[in-house]
């Protein structure tokens, strides 16, 4: 399975974020057991963003690490990018779409 392919493209000019967010985006289902599901996958989306939140904090950029949850598919993802001042964060239009409530942002400030 590939990481990246070429359908993902180049960011649109000011778009870096939005870009970054769709490129770096887990589907978290592809890389468990398919008998996990429910709860237990979520619990996976969790840990699995919190280790991603531990490794990306030595990096030491703001970057934002973001869980979310389709109630309908059970699906499990999680996205990160870099936050930029010049830019809106993704998830300030993106947080609408989920209705469930299961979202969760890590935002990791550098020191």
């Amino acid at each position: 399975m590939a990481l990246l392919n070429r359908s993902v493209g180049r960011p649109k000019p000011g778009d870096l974020t939005g870009w970054e967010a769709f490129a770096n985006k887990i589907h978290v289902e592809d890389y468990l057991d398919p008998g996990i599901e429910g709860d237990e996958r979520l619990v996976q989306g969790i840990k699995y963003a919190e280790q991603l939140a531990r490794r990306l904090e030595q990096e030491r950029k703001p970057f934002t690490v973001f869980l979310g949850r389709d109630p309908d598919s059970d699906a499990v993802t999680v996205r990160f990018y870099i936050r930029r001042s010049q830019e809106a964060p993704w998830t300030s239009d993106e947080l609408e779409g989920f209705q469930s409530g299961e979202v969760m942002a890590w935002d990791l400030q550098p020191d």
